[in-house]
């Protein structure tokens, strides 16, 4: 994962996300996320989410919304959006499954862990990669430009770590995350509290 500013992972161009269109879609009001948090997330996903979250709170029992997760991760802005409207759903009455298969790397991670406890499932296969992600310090061209984008770097790996907290229990967490290969996978997903059940 990465701030919004330099990626990870290699992603298509801002106004290029053609290739991800057919990995991150909606079907059936299902959210798949097989691609990368790029773009197309803001495009494609937020909109319709916003669009079921409003539909199903005038329910008195709204059907859960489900997340099919299988990423390699992206831009941590992309998913900051969808946790906070995870977390309005939520407060809604809305529960949150999320599904894993086979990866939730990085961004993907941190959206799997978010969904309503005891509805979190994951694979027999399924593989969790937990780290603090990279920020772009850009150029700097003074100290006190060296301190702000320190303090910038400091706030993204803290964000990090607090979402992880909030929804997982990944032992050591502070001194494991510092591991920026950090896998987690089978049981241990469940041992870590990033997922309730194994399907």
């Amino acid at each position: 994962m990465s701030d919004h500013v330099t990626p990870s992972a290699p992603l298509e161009d801002e106004n290029d996300d053609k290739n991800d269109k057919e990995y991150n879609f909606v079907k059936d009001d299902n959210f798949y996320i097989h691609g990368l948090f790029d773009y197309s997330i803001s495009r494609i996903i937020i909109p319709k989410l916003t669009k079921v979250i409003d539909d199903r709170k005038l329910l008195k029992k709204p059907k859960p919304i489900k997340f099919y997760i299988d990423s390699d991760g992206g831009y941590s802005s992309m998913v900051c959006i969808l946790l906070s409207l995870i977390e309005q759903a939520k407060k809604e009455g809305i529960e949150i499954h999320t599904y894993v298969f086979a990866r939730a790397y990085s961004c993907g991670s941190l959206l799997a862990c978010s969904g309503t406890k005891g509805k979190r499932f994951i694979g027999e296969y399924a593989e969790h990669l937990c780290h603090l992600g990279s920020t772009s310090t850009g150029r700097v061209y003074n100290i006190t430009e060296a301190d702000r984008m320190s303090d910038r770097v400091k706030r993204h790996f803290d964000m990090v770590k607090r979402i992880y907290k909030k929804y997982a229990k990944i032992t050591d967490l502070d001194k494991v995350i510092h591991d920026d290969n950090y896998f987690i996978s089978g049981k241990d997903i469940i041992a870590n509290g990033l997922a309730d059940e194994l399907i």
